[in-house]
């Protein structure tokens, strides 16, 4: 006859490998997320900087093109800004998700462009990204150099 008899269950100390093995796969898990989500911002940050210098350069272009006087507005309650010519719409430019428009130290609230594709005034237009830093898109006056500054 058996002395021992075999019950059917988990010891204590399987238990606690099991629930070892779920703490370390959820850690790497959760380091593994996190780091997708700031490199997922920086490029959106990137991104918006390099479109937002291209927006407004182009703007400049097609001033010049058209040799018309144009501007570019900025509507921070719909996130978005827009290029006119003659008061008609040219092009739109919406922030991407988890952008957001923040301020813009323009006169009235625009970048006024002559015929020629210069701006009169100097400007700073600063959005925030999904960790809510700041960052700039700088024009400068005279030389209508625009720089995106991360």
């Amino acid at each position: 006859m058996d002395k021992y008899i075999h019950k059917k269950g988990f010891t204590l100390i399987e238990i606690m490998i099991f629930m070892s093995l779920c703490i370390i796969v959820f850690t790497v898990s959760f380091t593994k997320i996190s780091g997708y989500n700031k490199i997922k911002n920086n490029i959106a940050v990137d991104e918006t900087g390099v479109s937002l210098v291209n927006f407004i350069n182009n703007s400049r272009e097609r001033c010049r093109e058209e040799k018309k006087q144009g501007y570019i507005y900025f509507n921070i309650k719909e996130n978005k800004m827009g290029f006119n010519i003659a008061y008609i719409c040219k092009e739109d430019f919406y922030f991407p998700q988890g952008i957001v428009l923040e301020s813009v130290n323009s006169p009235g609230g625009k970048i006024v462009i002559d015929n020629r594709g210069f701006t009169s005034d100097a400007c700073t237009l600063k959005f925030k990204d999904n960790g809510g830093k700041t960052h700039k898109v700088t024009i400068c006056v005279g030389t209508a150099h625009v720089e995106f500054k991360g």
